[in-house]
């Protein structure tokens, strides 16, 4: 059966240096195969090369035709031709993934869940959730049947996963990185940071810690717990080192009751209706609408973290900035 690769492969063209011979040579001549339930196939071939030789290769029969999935270039040292595809296809998930969840699953690669949903699935978001920043550019990828009896459907998942773009690019084109060391106690959080910023270099991190005299009171929630005085290695894309170095700077003068808010500004939005980066502090309510309102002061609060805080720790350690009026609100989406 010929092989479509319809617009998708477009993508992996332009941006993972895959073309349509490495497609086909790998559909038509594979070194491995391995077909997987719902008409899902693995291929896998070696090419001569050193980083673009080994290619994982999925295709799914929809319709009777033969649909182009995905298609990635692995690394040499998770292959193992002792170890089934779909095993394959996990690692792979696992070292350049990030976690996802279906309904009560979750991790970097899952295989068999079930969720339920109202009506018919329109797209594969409503089946799976990102576990990270909504800025991390990734690829996800679910192969599913639905089960729909009256309103309700049933939908079984048969894999799950999605690739964070900026480690895979990272990986990819050879981007040349340094190893730093950092405290244990911040190495996850400090990898969570280095995970969502552009590997080029081009994201600001704005760095604000209970050093800084203007939030000198705040409280901490790690005053029982004991510092640990290891260090562990960070490899960092060369583009981010300054930043990092500057944020171990910071670390470095932290006591025990310090935290830190570490954030990222990605590149900047563009106008919504010409595409102009000069976009102006539109405001929301202009000024003519404001006597139809009441003025409101809302709190603007600022999160902290320490190496030992949860999601939800850091939540509850929030503190106020002074407040803002509800007249001010712009929203820089036009030029």
């Amino acid at each position: 059966m010929d092989l479509q690769l319809k617009d998708s492969f477009q993508i992996y063209k332009s941006s993972l240096s895959v073309s349509e011979d490495d497609v086909y040579n790998t559909y038509k001549n594979p070194d491995v195969t391995q077909i997987l339930e719902n008409n899902i196939s693995l291929f896998f071939k070696k090419f001569d090369g050193d980083k673009l030789s080994d290619l994982l290769l999925c295709t799914q029969r929809v319709n009777n035709e033969m649909i182009f999935a995905f298609a990635y270039w692995i690394p040499n040292e998770i292959i193992s031709l002792n170890i089934k595809l779909l095993d394959l296809l996990e690692l792979f998930a696992n070292k350049f993934g990030c976690k996802v969840k279906v309904s009560d699953k979750e991790g970097y690669f899952i295989r068999k869940a079930r969720k339920l949903i109202e009506g018919k699935l329109d797209s594969n978001i409503q089946l799976m959730d990102i576990l990270a920043s909504v800025h991390i550019p990734c690829d996800a990828y679910t192969f599913y049947n639905e089960n729909p009896e009256y309103r309700i459907n049933w939908i079984d998942c048969y894999y799950c996963f999605a690739i964070n773009n900026n480690k895979y690019h990272s990986w990819l084109y050879n981007l040349e990185t340094e190893t730093i060391l950092v405290k244990e106690e911040w190495y996850n959080y400090l990898k969570e940071i280095k995970d969502i910023l552009n590997p080029y270099g081009k994201t600001k991190l704005t760095i604000i810690n209970t050093v800084n005299k203007e939030i000198k009171s705040f409280s901490s929630y790690r005053t029982k717990t004991k510092l640990q005085k290891n260090y562990v290695k960070l490899e960092i894309p060369k583009g981010n080192v300054n930043s990092f170095n500057h944020i171990n700077n910071v670390l470095s003068k932290l006591g025990k009751n310090g935290k830190i808010a570490i954030i990222p500004t990605f590149e900047k939005s563009k106008c919504v209706f010409c595409g102009s980066d000069q976009l102006s502090d539109e405001h929301i309510f202009p000024k003519w609408m404001r006597s139809y309102f009441d003025e409101k002061k809302i709190l603007n609060t600022l999160y902290y973290r320490t190496p030992e805080d949860s999601l939800i720790d850091s939540l509850k350690s929030g503190m106020s900035k002074g407040k803002e009026s509800s007249y001010g609100y712009t929203m820089q989406e036009v030029c």
